[in-house]
């Protein structure tokens, strides 16, 4: 896969569960859910947006995006990724110690990320 075709495979998904790790640092799984293995459940594909981001989106639980659709995803001329939701939000990731803070995986096949402002594609872990 493409850095575009990861990117595409997150359009028109829908926001199926949103969760936070340490501080700030947000997941949002779109799509079919799968059972957690853990403490949340997985989906189709999940976007993870580090501790630096903006956008109208509270902790714990996000509901301000839950159930909507991803519209709009890009990467910003230094990395930063723009993601626009169906119900208006946006979210903008930030770059900490010149190294962008997000990564989309497509369950079982991709994940994208940027380091040192190139993005790289990796083989998805199982």
């Amino acid at each position: 896969m493409t850095p575009v075709d990861i990117l595409n495979a997150t359009k028109g998904k829908t926001v199926s569960h949103v969760w936070f790790g340490d501080y700030r640092a947000m997941y949002i799984e779109l799509g079919k859910l799968t059972p957690p293995k853990r403490n949340n459940p997985q989906g189709e594909v999940t976007f993870y947006a580090g501790f630096h981001w903006q956008g109208d989106i509270k902790k714990p639980q996000g509901t301000e995006i839950l159930g909507a659709e991803i519209i709009n995803i890009e990467v910003q001329s230094n990395s930063e990724l723009l993601v626009g939701f169906s119900n208006g939000i946006r979210l903008l990731t930030d770059v900490e110690r010149g190294e962008p803070e997000w990564y989309v995986t497509v369950q079982d096949r991709a994940h994208l990320s940027a380091v040192k402002g190139r993005l790289r594609v990796e083989p998805a872990k199982s």
